[in-house]
């Protein structure tokens, strides 16, 4: 494999692990929205 071909490899791998990580937190987000709801939901539930 060529330099330049490893460099490229290397850059997508490194934008890959980033990509990943950055999902990973969007996907951390929208689980504590979705536990915040449920608990809400819960809430008003026990109120009526």
């Amino acid at each position: 494999m060529s330099l330049k071909k490893r460099l490229s490899f290397d850059e997508l791998v490194k934008e890959n692990r980033r990509q990943i990580l950055e999902d990973r937190t969007r996907l951390e987000e929208i689980e504590e929205g979705f536990e915040m709801k449920h608990r809400l939901l819960n809430k008003k539930k026990t109120e009526q």
